[in-house]
C-alpha cells in the first residue's frame, strides 16, 4: 500500500509518524541557528561573524599596509582579541599605531563625502547626509568603548603610555560636532596631524615597544599582522 504523506484527507501512523518528526528537525535547525547567532562565544566562530564585534574596511586594510613602511611608526592590525569588557567576549581592534610616547587606537574608516556632518559622542557616532541622519553599522561606539577599557586596562597601565582614540574619516568633512576627547581625523591627513602633534614628545624605548607589541601578537587570535 502506497501511502502519501502530503494526501491530508486521512490520517495514520506513517503520516503523524512523518510530520511528527519533519517538526522535531525544524526545531533543532532553528534552535542551533539561534544558538549560533546569539550564544555561541567559539572565538572561530566570531571570526567568521566579526562584525558581531568590529568592522575592518578594505580601505582601511590597504592604507594602514601602506603606512607599515614609515619607520617612524610602530603598527599592528586587524587584532582579534579577547576582551572581558565586551558583552560578546571579543573584540576586533582595526589597527594600532605607536608613535613617541602615544599608542593611538585607530576606527574602522567611515565613508563619507565633503559635504555631510560628522556628529559623535560618548555613545554613538553617526553622519549627516542631505540633512538626513546615517547610522554607520561599519563603526559603533560601543566596539571602541569596550576597547579602550581593556586597552588601558590590560595593556598600558604603565604611565609611560599615552593613549589617543583616532575616529578615521575617508575623506575631509564640512563640519565635525565632536562631543568627546577623542581625534578626528581623515585618512589623508590623519599621519600628518600625528607628526605634527606629537613630534616633540619623549620617545619610548625599543623596549617598552617591544613589550607591548609582543603582548598584542600573543593575544591576538587571528594571524599576527605587525609592521616595523
Amino acid at each position: 500500500m502506497e501511502y502519501n504523506v502530503f494526501d491530508f484527507s486521512s490520517v495514520n501512523t506513517i503520516k503523524i509518524s512523518f510530520w511528527t518528526l519533519s517538526l522535531v528537525l525544524i526545531l533543532i535547525l532553528i534552535g542551533v541557528i539561534i544558538w549560533r547567532l546569539f550564544f555561541d562565544k567559539n572565538p572561530n566562530n566570531l571570526i567568521t561573524n566579526s562584525k558581531n564585534i568590529g568592522a575592518i574596511d578594505k580601505e582601511l586594510d590597504r592604507l594602514i599596509d601602506g603606512l607599515s613602511k614609515n619607520k617612524e611608526f610602530e603598527i599592528i592590525y586587524n587584532i582579534l582579541i579577547k576582551n572581558k569588557f565586551s558583552k560578546l567576549n571579543y573584540s576586533l581592534i582595526p589597527a594600532i599605531i605607536i608613535y613617541k610616547n602615544r599608542v593611538f587606537l585607530i576606527s574602522n574608516m567611515i565613508k563619507n563625502s565633503i559635504n555631510d556632518e560628522l556628529v559623535i559622542n560618548d555613545k554613538e557616532i553617526w553622519l549627516i547626509h542631505n540633512s538626513k541622519k546615517k547610522t554607520l553599522k561599519e563603526v559603533q561606539m560601543h566596539w571602541y568603548n569596550e576597547i579602550i577599557k581593556m586597552l588601558k586596562h590590560d595593556f598600558l597601565p604603565d604611565s609611560k603610555f599615552k593613549f589617543e582614540f583616532i575616529v578615521l574619516l575617508k575623506n575631509d568633512i564640512r563640519k565635525i560636532s565632536n562631543n568627546t576627547s577623542f581625534m578626528v581625523s581623515n585618512s589623508i591627513d590623519f599621519i600628518e596631524e600625528i607628526e605634527k602633534n606629537y613630534e616633540a614628545y619623549d620617545e619610548l624605548s625599543l623596549n617598552d615597544k617591544y613589550k607591548l607589541v609582543e603582548k598584542l601578537q600573543k593575544e591576538n587570535l587571528y594571524k599576527i599582522k605587525a609592521k616595523k
